[in-house]
């Protein structure tokens, strides 16, 4: 599913040594695909590193409260 979400088809030529690092990604790393288009085979997926924002979750309730219901 991974490998079709970054336009890489499991189908015909597949990249093994991809296919397994995706399995042993370094913690708080992710693989990611960010660009002006919305043409997913024009975008290659890299490997960033995100800033952690610390925070709270907050539940349920809390959320219905802040946007309301549909």
């Amino acid at each position: 599913m991974i490998l079709a979400a970054f336009a890489l088809s499991e189908k015909g030529f597949v990249n093994t040594e991809f296919k397994r690092y995706l399995g042993r990604i370094p913690i708080k790393m992710a693989i990611v695909k960010l660009g002006y288009t919305t043409e997913v085979t024009e975008m290659q997926p890299i490997l960033a590193n995100p800033t952690y924002v610390p925070g709270i979750e907050p539940n349920d309730t809390e959320i219905v409260q802040k946007l309301g219901t549909k």
